[in-house]
């Protein structure tokens, strides 16, 4: 297949591949891969060395989805999932999708605004709710089971939740069609997916595609559970793992001393997601993890993986540290200027805007009209730019960006500076409200083990390094830790409200 990007009237397009998909719909297709490797393991918990076959996930996936069918579950039903990571997720996921009602996942504190009394089932005990285990009861139909046949591929598989990082989440509708395009598209750019770690639950986009591709392809999944660099290393020792996908908050534990006697020779591929790596973290990455490809990516709920270097752009990968990728196959980046949508040529920074096969079809129950630019693309929020190889840079999301006098500063491009420090493990930018001149930047810095340096310090080596509207003028703050979401994303908003109000204290050193 190859890198085939090509850049045309200052659009990129990604490499174009023919993809075919089974018309008879997503949970059709997991259902065949089920049958077709019924034999093999599917999935292994680390912590208590259980594991399950396909054959094994499958019979629970249906026995689930009669019992569910029983009860008056049909086709445009709504059923929430709220699991964490667990040999659960699948079974529930599944089963969902065989039965053809669409999921709704993590939409927090929702069930207390509804007017309505919803039947809730828990996966453990529980003295009030229903069990799973009263759903997984051998069923008289469950021999001669076979999920229908979706008559039209566009209609809702899923509804996933945005992370809520920069506002309010909101439910994205994605089609059986763009699902399925997505996951074989994927699969083409794996190294090898024998062996996966997984460790964010299939609740989230990318890991819920991540997660398809392996079944596709037949492989199985190491459920990861609590994240330490400890456990990590010892499940891919143990287990042989060949591929994983991690939040950057989890990647930037690694450093040379906690990986110095570890066996991972086994682990081909790493992907680097939620968040885009400094320069310095990708090389503590390359150098704890010598024989390992490690990849950037870069996605968002609402289109799913965007950009990412893989196998076919390997070389790109190991020069272009700042990058996150080449454009996915099938899809097509622009990047516009804020203020007029005019389509900017190369290193021209301005807003991202994708065509891709995984893009949500609409909002449930709400307009999505203004999504969308009036060539179809898709506006991202987010702020990058591409150079003279068709390689995408992200500088930042657009509200993340704040006024200080007549200049509008990109946190982004000073943690950029931040980063360079090298007892630096972690760090954001926010912006304080200033009486004169709208906002200062202020740094939240969370500082490697066994590194010492002062605030001072700190910031007369960030704004000996940046243009003067970017200097530190709120300072800087070194803290414990820098609250995250569950994906590992940073919620800005939430961080900024809590150093107004003063409850960001706990956080200090």
């Amino acid at each position: 297949m190859g890198n085939k990007i090509q850049r045309i009237d200052n659009v990129l397009h990604g490499t174009r591949v023919d993809i075919p998909i089974n018309t008879k719909g997503l949970g059709r297709t997991i259902f065949e891969k089920m049958k077709q490797y019924r034999d093999k393991i599917l999935q292994i918990d680390p912590e208590t060395g259980e594991h399950q076959t396909y054959e094994n996930v499958n019979k629970k996936c249906i026995r689930l989805a009669l019992a569910l069918k029983s009860r008056g579950i049909q086709t445009g039903d709504i059923i929430v999932i709220c699991l964490e990571n667990s040999m659960e997720s699948l079974v529930l996921t599944y089963a969902i999708l065989f039965d053809r009602a669409n999921q709704e996942f993590l939409i927090k504190n929702s069930l207390a605004q509804l007017e309505i009394t919803p039947k809730i089932i828990v996966t453990g005990t529980h003295r009030t709710f229903g069990t799973l285990i009263e759903y997984l009861k051998p069923h008289p139909e469950e021999q001669t089971f076979v999920p229908n046949c979706v008559g039209n591929l566009q209609t809702t598989a899923i509804i996933f939740c945005s992370s809520g990082t920069t506002g309010l989440p909101k439910a994205l509708s994605f089609s059986h069609d763009a699902i399925l395009r997505s996951c074989i598209a994927m699969s083409l750019n794996v190294v090898d997916s024998t062996t996966c770690l997984h460790y964010t639950s299939v609740h989230h986009v990318i890991a819920f595609l991540w997660t398809a591709v392996g079944i596709f392809l037949g492989g199985k999944r190491i459920i990861g559970g609590t994240f330490s660099t400890a456990k990590f290393l010892k499940y891919v020792e143990e287990y042989k793992v060949t591929f994983s996908a991690l939040t950057l908050s989890y990647a930037i534990q690694f450093n040379e001393e906690n990986t110095r006697n570890a066996k991972t020779k086994t682990l081909v591929e790493m992907r680097i997601c939620a968040s885009i790596a400094a320069p310095e973290q990708m090389r503590i990455l390359f150098r704890c993890f010598p024989k390992t490809k490690i990849y950037t990516l870069y996605g968002q709920t609402e289109s799913g993986t965007i950009s990412m270097f893989s196998k076919f752009s390997d070389s790109l990968a190991k020069v272009k540290l700042t990058s996150c990728g080449v454009p996915c196959i099938n899809s097509k980046i622009k990047i516009t200027d804020v203020q007029t949508g005019y389509t900017l040529p190369a290193y021209e920074k301005g807003e991202i805007r994708v065509i891709n096969d995984i893009t949500f079809s609409e909002y449930y129950n709400e307009s999505s009209q203004n999504c969308f630019d009036n060539d179809g693309f898709l506006k991202t929020g987010d702020i990058g730019y591409y150079d003279e190889d068709n390689c995408l840079y992200f500088c930042g999301r657009l509200q993340e960006s704040f006024r200080y006098c007549q200049w509008c500063i990109v946190p982004a491009c000073i943690e950029a500076v931040i980063y360079k420090h090298p007892a630096v493990l972690e760090a954001i930018v926010i912006g304080m409200p200033h009486e004169l001149d709208h906002y200062h930047p202020l740094a939240l810095v969370v500082l490697r083990d066994d590194c010492i340096t002062s605030e001072e310090e700190l910031m007369d080596f960030v704004n000996a390094r940046v243009p003067e509207r970017d200097k530190l003028r709120a300072g800087v703050k070194i803290v414990k830790e820098i609250p995250k979401t569950c994906t590992g994303k940073i919620p800005r908003q939430i961080i900024r409200q809590m150093l107004l109000t003063g409850t960001f204290k706990r956080f200090y050193n």
